[in-house]
């Protein structure tokens, strides 16, 4: 039986190595840029239900790399702070805000719920929706979602990251005029009709998984020190 021996140079051996360990550190960068997030920061000016403006501190994550799959990752969090009352709302996907408004001078948050999964593991509440409202000494607080306050309007940004490109994020000082130049208002009621009916519509659905309603401050904060 003949073998055939193959002898390599050292230089041949010494490419291998570079080789090698280019490709670790190619493996590493990718992984690393998996990882990183993308931050967008921004203030923007809110109309109330009384036509009344106050601004609303916005910040928020999205992963930088969504590879194999997509131009990006998902969506972290985002959060937004109402100075004057010190109401502090941050929360991870899927839970961002439509409405943030004052009441009587009491900050409102509404989260529409969609999907069969957040509707049953939150028991199907009225209107497909969660309401909470800030008290000063214990936070943010669920309140009914079957008797809303009067006017409310779907009034934050909808869309703060790009789908493809983070230059896109909404960043800095976002107006009234810029974000809603034809004073076009969907109100509240109006999502109702469309929507509002989701939950009920798939009660009593089989539901399978491991997914866990975060508690609710997991999905709320208290404000930045």
């Amino acid at each position: 039986m003949n073998r055939k021996i193959v002898v390599l140079s050292p230089v041949a051996g010494l490419m291998r190595v570079v080789a090698k360990a280019a490709l670790g550190v190619a493996l590493l960068s990718g992984a690393s840029a998996c990882s990183r997030n993308d931050t967008a920061v921004w203030i923007e000016e809110v109309e109330s239900r009384d036509g009344s403006v106050f601004q609303l501190e916005g910040k928020g994550e999205r992963g930088a790399s969504g590879f194999p799959f997509a131009h990006r990752g998902g969506i972290g969090y985002q959060s937004y702070y109402h100075r004057l009352s010190k109401a502090y709302w941050k929360a991870p996907a899927p839970y961002y805000p439509e409405v943030f408004d004052l009441v009587d001078g009491v900050p409102y948050v509404v989260v529409a719920l969609r999907g069969n999964m957040l509707c049953h593991l939150l028991d199907y509440p009225a209107n497909s929706l969660l309401v909470f409202r800030w008290t000063d000494k214990a936070g943010w607080e669920r309140a009914p979602s079957d008797v809303l306050p009067h006017g409310l309007h779907l009034n934050i940004l909808s869309e703060v990251f790009s789908e493809r490109d983070k230059a896109r994020d909404v960043r800095g000082f976002v107006s009234l005029q810029s974000k809603n130049p034809y004073g076009v208002k969907e109100t509240l009621a109006d999502s109702i009709r469309k929507g509002g009916d989701l939950c009920e519509k798939l009660r009593g659905g089989s539901i399978k998984t491991d997914y866990v309603v975060p508690r609710l401050t997991g999905f709320h904060g208290r404000p930045p020190q």
